[in-house]
């Protein structure tokens, strides 16, 4: 057997793209006049050409960025509506989770789930991205889907201005505060570039109904089928009943007074 010194050994799985190995060595073969080559230059060569075979990911879509202003809004109008840090907090946490999530609002000290869905155009014809979204989740009693309807205002608001809205309605101590935008920074990250969109302005469509609940069990779906999975629709909630004034205020204040100890 003859011992090798100096020799970088690669071990490389199955999955490896031969059309990327290629690339790297042929990078590497041009990086200089030398045969030999150090653990640092085939490092500098993997990540230079990471740089050129990156794709850049593509700008969101309007739908998109109508999507993220509906569930902004919907936290604006909870966080805006109480003066107490720790209900602010837990709205913030509620929103996405650590990851994106089924159901885009899950507020545990409340009981209450809520799914967002925001049109532009009127309508209410909104897409469900499965069973997932209209089902209350497991320890949870109540769950609701807010269908919040805006239009083009050129004196509205983008989803930029309602993420600065919500830092500026925060309260408690300097600390608390910046905990509190630490967190929406994270659940912002987490929801995507959308959130940060400063290009498209909009506005609710009627500011006397600025969004409707419906029972998850009011949404219009599909009859499920044994053998069927995955199921996705689009549900006209124009032909659905959402819930009353005083029904809607009752779960909104379930979420405000979410950080009052039971039987309080």
């Amino acid at each position: 057997n003859e011992d090798l010194a100096n020799c970088l050994i690669l071990k490389t799985s199955s999955d490896l793209d031969p059309v990327m190995l290629s690339l790297v060595m042929e990078h590497l073969l041009k990086s200089g006049d030398t045969e030999k080559f150090s653990a640092h230059d085939l490092s500098n060569t993997i990540r230079e050409v990471i740089k050129l075979t990156r794709r850049e990911a593509p700008p969101p879509t309007r739908d998109e960025i109508v999507g993220a202003w509906g569930e902004l809004y919907i936290l604006l109008k909870i966080v805006s509506e109480t003066r107490d840090h720790t209900v602010q907090r837990m709205a913030i946490s509620g929103w996405e989770g650590l990851q994106r999530q089924t159901i885009d609002f899950r507020f545990p000290e409340a009981g209450v789930a809520l799914e967002a869905k925001t049109c532009s155009d009127g309508l209410r014809m909104h897409h469900i991205g499965g069973y997932g979204q209209i089902t209350i989740p497991a320890g949870f009693d109540c769950g609701a889907l807010v269908s919040v309807s805006v239009q083009d205002n050129d004196h509205g608001k983008t989803c930029k201005d309602l993420v600065h809205a919500i830092r500026h309605s925060l309260c408690g101590t300097e600390e608390e505060i910046d905990s509190a935008k630490s967190l929406l920074e994270d659940r912002v990250r987490i929801r995507g570039s959308e959130c940060l969109d400063d290009s498209i302005f909009l506005w609710l469509e009627d500011d006397e109904d600025p969004m409707r609940l419906y029972r998850f069990d009011d949404v219009p779906s599909p009859v499920s089928a044994g053998d069927v999975f995955e199921v996705e629709w689009v549900a006209d909630l124009m032909q659905a009943s959402p819930m009353s004034g005083s029904e809607r205020g009752s779960v909104m204040d379930r979420i405000r007074l979410m950080s009052t100890p039971k039987g309080d």
